[in-house]
């Protein structure tokens, strides 16, 4: 089982610890204070917690490279700031679901919801990076859900 502060810590700092160029950075960007060997012994633990993350929730590399790349996107968009582009890219999620699933796309995103809520690392990765209305983790959600449906998993 994972220590929940841990990983909280884990993933305030994970995409800062990439960035930081020197260490006066990490503490500006991540509100924490950390040594160099402290990011440094850090670092191999989001990536083995991330890597267990995934694998539970049965994503491609492919897909695991999506998440990461929305969760920077949104970060470095600052969209957790802006109400209006998170609204705008809630609204474009449920226009391609729609698109997608048409009468069926309200059951889809239950689905994904109920897939995202049965393991709190992935609810707490999407509540502390808002990522979470981003249209390609709302359709990759969906997508997981299904497959796990498929594979006979229950949530």
């Amino acid at each position: 089982m994972y220590n929940s502060d841990v990983f909280a810590t884990a993933l305030k700092t994970a995409d800062s610890i990439e960035r930081a160029s020197p260490p006066e950075d990490l503490k500006a960007m991540a509100g924490i204070d950390l040594s160099p060997e402290q990011r440094a012994a850090l670092a191999p633990v989001v990536v083995r917690e991330l890597h267990a993350i995934y694998t539970d929730a049965g994503l491609t590399q492919q897909e695991a490279d999506l998440v990461e790349r929305v969760i920077v996107d949104v970060r470095t968009a600052k969209i957790n700031e802006d109400p209006a582009t998170d609204a705008a890219n809630a609204q474009e999620a449920a226009r391609q679901l729609v698109e997608r699933y048409g009468n069926e796309a309200e059951a889809a995103l239950a689905d994904a919801r109920a897939f995202i809520a049965r393991d709190p690392r992935i609810a707490k990765m999407m509540d502390m990076s808002r990522a979470g209305n981003d249209p390609r983790m709302v359709m990759l959600a969906v997508e997981a859900a299904r497959r796990a449906r498929a594979r006979g998993e229950k949530f």
